[in-house]
């Protein structure tokens, strides 16, 4: 090992809105990255489902992440909205949540504040022909 390779990275950098790219080497070879960008102001809702098809039976279920992200789709970790959701067809929501430990909100509702930028909306089928989950905010763009 040289000097240079023997001191581990320790500190704090400042902070500036921006990117911090992270790359890895071994044998002066790149071997893995890392980008982190700073997020902009919540700008639009992505809805990310874990299930595309549902069957009805009472404890089938589709968890679907709700994103809070700025307009380059960046996570926006300090956005707290409150999201209203509706469902349109044969389904329903069965619950919501953010993660928050500290939230009174009821899980069984229609809005939700986001926590560190996202929320949970669990939903699932009431009967045959499909449904959507639609999600919005003040001033931001919903997704369905």
């Amino acid at each position: 090992m040289s000097a240079r390779t023997a001191l581990p990275a320790c500190g704090r950098p400042p902070y500036q809105p921006g990117s911090l790219k992270a790359v890895a080497r071994q044998a002066g070879k790149e071997v893995a990255s890392e980008t982190l960008r700073s997020a902009g102001k919540p700008a639009k809702i992505i809805l990310i489902s874990d299930r595309d098809t549902l069957g009805t039976s009472f404890d089938e279920v589709a968890h679907v992440e709700v994103r809070l992200v700025d307009e380059n789709g960046t996570l926006v970790p300090q956005a707290a909205d409150l999201l209203s959701f509706s469902v349109t067809g044969a389904g329903k929501i069965v619950g919501l949540d953010s993660g928050s430990i500290v939230s009174t909100e009821a899980f069984q509702a229609t809005t939700r504040s986001a926590f560190q930028g996202r929320a949970l909306a669990i939903v699932r089928a009431t009967g045959a022909g499909g449904f959507a989950l639609s999600a919005s905010a003040p001033g931001l763009d919903g997704a369905t």
